[in-house]
């Protein structure tokens, strides 16, 4: 699920240059973060942005980190991004390696959805 950044041949990473900020590893992701799970997306590439809801952190495994999203939306492609799906309430957890790394996020860089999408409807 996760993408770890791959800085250049110069040693820069593009996406973390953008944004202005480093990647952030697992197990040190924080609730209230906003984060995106691939860091160099490609145009029909999906991907998910939105807000860590909580993190677990277990010394000792090779797959330490159990962190859940608060709300997250699907995207695809970067210009412009593609909302495929969105989220308002929590899903799932992900259990990953403490060194898998996120590309954070600036405060309100992302609007939290206020319905589903696509919506549900009933039959």
């Amino acid at each position: 699920m996760t993408s770890h950044h791959h800085p250049d041949e110069h040693g820069v990473c593009a996406a973390c240059e953008a944004t202005g900020l480093p990647a952030v590893a697992a197990r040190d992701l924080k609730p209230g973060m906003l984060i995106q799970d691939k860091f160099k997306p490609g145009p029909s590439q999906t991907y998910r942005v939105g807000e860590v809801a909580t993190v677990e952190v277990r010394p000792g495994d090779f797959l330490n980190v159990t962190w859940s999203w608060a709300w997250h939306k699907v995207l695809r492609g970067t210009d412009p991004a593609e909302t495929v799906y969105a989220y308002p309430d929590g899903f799932g957890e992900h259990v990953v390696s403490g060194a898998d790394e996120y590309l954070p996020l600036p405060a309100g860089a992302v609007e939290r959805p206020v319905e589903r999408f696509p919506a549900v409807t009933a039959s």
